[in-house]
C-alpha cells in the first residue's frame, strides 16, 4: 500500500471515479498519483 497523503487532487479524482465505478480510470488515477509522488 502506497501512502498518499499529499496527493488530495487525486484521492478526490479517484473517489469520484470509485463512485462512478469506473474501475480502469479509478486505477488508472492510483498509478499516476504513485507517480506523481515519486516526482
Amino acid at each position: 500500500v502506497v501512502e498518499r497523503k499529499n496527493c488530495t487532487l487525486f484521492n478526490t479524482i479517484q473517489y469520484m471515479f470509485h463512485k462512478a465505478k469506473l474501475t480502469k480510470l479509478y486505477l488508472t488515477e492510483t498509478f499516476m498519483c504513485i507517480i506523481y509522488l515519486k516526482n
